[in-house]
């Protein structure tokens, strides 16, 4: 297999040198993952610009990535921005939405929160999970739209039916407090248990929370819905054993010891705790069962290179 990589390279590179654009967009990426050839940002850069500048949109946003990565050149957010809205206009939606995290971001250009949401929007449209994940986190802070808790599950919903794990967590707080749809525990931990099963750690943290809550035959329906649903398919919008608790009553389980909860941590002593989010409104649970709500801060992540909520501060 790999002689048969190194063999489709070689053609790929008599393709490029001459003059075919797509060949030169896939040498690049041959270039930058160094998995066929050893790695050279300099040489991918050569090859996505002779692509780009024929206009195909993949080599257009290749490129802008390069820049805003600096990969092979200097870290540069104008010509990225310049080279994704190449792309964005031609309609490539990863492209539309890479320009609207540059808008969102204020990176390259003005902070512009509705323009943010126009490109999101329109990526979106055409099926990006990210895009729709991105436009959902939107109705739910209510940055650059209106606050519309019910969009904001719309949007997750059709992000987390793609397989996209932190949408899948995101819909599954929407269904754990009832915001956007009806509150339903038992769809809520089936979807930590997709989202936690690719790895993402919050969602295990809101899986193994919301278990507290459920009777052993809600955790069985909830294991089938996430053992049986595949990704492209609907996910269902509720289940038949959750049953809200009345009114006026706790879903929560008592303190341990069965003495109501001191809401006020003790003094001396360092309590454990988990944190629930959803994105930067946060509920901190004591083991003494206090819950304290409170607001994250938004910080710039050096290894992700974006920026994200963080409960524990930045």
């Amino acid at each position: 297999m790999p002689q048969d990589r190194v063999a489709a390279a070689k053609w790929w590179q008599r393709a490029a040198e001459q003059g075919h654009a797509v060949a030169q967009n896939i040498l690049g990426v041959i270039y930058a993952d160094g998995q066929v050839v050893p790695q050279d940002y300099a040489q991918a850069v050569a090859w996505y610009r002779k692509a780009a500048d024929q206009g195909l949109a993949g080599a257009q946003h290749n490129l802008g990535l390069i820049y805003a990565n600096g990969q092979g050149v200097p870290q540069d957010y104008v010509q990225a921005v310049a080279w994704y809205r190449k792309a964005a206009d031609q309609g490539l939606a990863t492209a539309q939405n890479n320009l609207a995290l540059m808008y969102d971001e204020g990176k390259g250009v003005p902070q512009h929160y509705a323009q943010a949401i126009a490109w999101f929007r329109k990526a979106a449209e055409q099926g990006h999970a990210s895009a729709q994940f991105n436009l959902g986190l939107r109705y739910d802070n209510g940055r650059g739209v209106p606050q519309d808790h019910a969009k904001a599950a719309q949007w997750y919903r059709k992000a987390a039916e793609q397989g996209k794990a932190v949408a899948q967590n995101n819909l599954g707080v929407s269904y754990w407090d009832g915001r956007g749809v009806k509150k339903d525990l038992v769809v809520a931990y089936a979807l930590f248990n997709l989202a936690a099963s690719q790895g993402d750690e919050r969602a295990q943290q809101n899986r193994d929370e919301v278990l507290r809550d459920l009777t052993p035959a809600q955790v069985r329906e909830g294991q089938e819905i996430s053992s049986t649903w595949t990704p492209g398919t609907k996910f269902p919008e509720a289940s038949k054993t959750w049953k809200p608790k009345p009114a006026g009553t706790s879903e929560r389980k008592p303190a341990p010891g069965g003495a109501a909860a001191n809401c006020e941590p003790s003094t001396g002593k360092t309590l454990r705790y988990s944190d629930r989010c959803n994105n930067g409104d946060c509920i901190r649970t004591f083991e003494n069962g206090c819950q304290k709500r409170f607001q994250a801060p938004y910080c710039y992540d050096p290894l992700s290179g974006g920026w994200t909520w963080k409960p524990n501060g930045c």
